[in-house]
Protein backbone atom coordinates (compact mmCIF):
# COMPACT_ATOMS: atom_id res chain seq x y z
CA UNK A 1 0.00 0.00 0.00
CA UNK A 2 1.33 3.33 -1.12
CA UNK A 3 1.17 5.88 1.21
CA UNK A 4 -0.49 9.51 -0.11
CA UNK A 5 1.97 12.47 0.36
CA UNK A 6 -0.33 15.34 1.75
CA UNK A 7 0.58 19.26 2.75
CA UNK A 8 2.21 19.44 5.46
CA UNK A 9 3.80 15.87 5.47
CA UNK A 10 7.68 15.49 5.89
CA UNK A 11 9.72 14.14 2.88
CA UNK A 12 13.45 13.14 2.05
CA UNK A 13 14.38 14.18 -1.51
CA UNK A 14 16.41 10.62 -2.71
CA UNK A 15 18.69 12.36 -4.97
CA UNK A 16 20.23 15.65 -2.63
CA UNK A 17 18.75 13.78 0.64
CA UNK A 18 17.39 17.00 1.70
CA UNK A 19 14.51 17.11 4.54
CA UNK A 20 11.31 19.36 3.84
CA UNK A 21 7.46 20.10 4.11
CA UNK A 22 5.21 19.75 1.02
CA UNK A 23 3.61 22.82 0.40
CA UNK A 24 2.71 21.88 -2.48
CA UNK A 25 1.55 19.14 -5.01
CA UNK A 26 0.36 19.03 -8.47
CA UNK A 27 -1.44 15.52 -9.99
CA UNK A 28 0.09 15.74 -13.80
CA UNK A 29 2.96 17.93 -14.73
CA UNK A 30 5.36 17.27 -17.29
CA UNK A 31 3.80 13.71 -17.32
CA UNK A 32 4.18 12.43 -13.40
CA UNK A 33 3.42 13.12 -10.21
CA UNK A 34 5.23 16.28 -8.94
CA UNK A 35 5.50 17.27 -5.16
CA UNK A 36 6.91 20.94 -4.16
CA UNK A 37 8.67 21.22 -0.73
CA UNK A 38 10.37 23.48 1.33
CA UNK A 39 13.96 22.13 2.56
CA UNK A 40 14.50 22.78 6.23
CA UNK A 41 18.58 23.50 5.30
CA UNK A 42 19.58 27.18 5.75
CA UNK A 43 22.26 28.79 3.60
CA UNK A 44 24.00 32.02 4.41
CA UNK A 45 20.79 32.75 7.30
CA UNK A 46 18.15 32.17 5.10
CA UNK A 47 15.83 28.70 3.94
CA UNK A 48 16.56 27.34 0.48
CA UNK A 49 14.13 28.12 -1.81
CA UNK A 50 11.46 25.94 -2.48
CA UNK A 51 12.10 22.67 -5.00
CA UNK A 52 9.57 20.67 -7.40
CA UNK A 53 10.27 17.39 -8.04
CA UNK A 54 8.63 14.18 -9.35
CA UNK A 55 6.95 12.24 -6.74
CA UNK A 56 9.11 8.69 -7.27
CA UNK A 57 11.80 11.01 -6.18
CA UNK A 58 10.95 11.76 -2.23
CA UNK A 59 10.85 9.32 0.23
CA UNK A 60 7.80 10.06 3.17
CA UNK A 61 8.97 10.70 6.54
CA UNK A 62 6.60 11.66 8.69
CA UNK A 63 2.75 12.60 8.64
CA UNK A 64 1.27 16.38 9.25
CA UNK A 65 5.48 17.41 10.58
CA UNK A 66 4.13 20.86 9.73
CA UNK A 67 1.36 20.83 12.55
CA UNK A 68 4.02 18.86 14.99
CA UNK A 69 6.76 21.93 14.92
CA UNK A 70 3.54 24.86 15.35
CA UNK A 71 2.99 22.63 18.38
CA UNK A 72 6.36 22.62 19.69
CA UNK A 73 6.46 26.60 19.22
CA UNK A 74 3.55 26.84 21.07
CA UNK A 75 3.67 24.46 23.91
CA UNK A 76 7.86 25.59 24.68
CA UNK A 77 10.53 23.32 25.46
CA UNK A 78 10.31 20.13 26.54
CA UNK A 79 11.41 20.17 30.13
CA UNK A 80 12.57 16.81 30.31
CA UNK A 81 15.06 17.78 27.14
CA UNK A 82 16.79 21.13 28.93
Amino acid sequence: MKKEIRLGDEVKDRVTQLLGIVIGTSQELFGEPRVTYQPREFQNGRLLDPITVPLARVVFVQADALHLDIQQLLDGPDPRRV
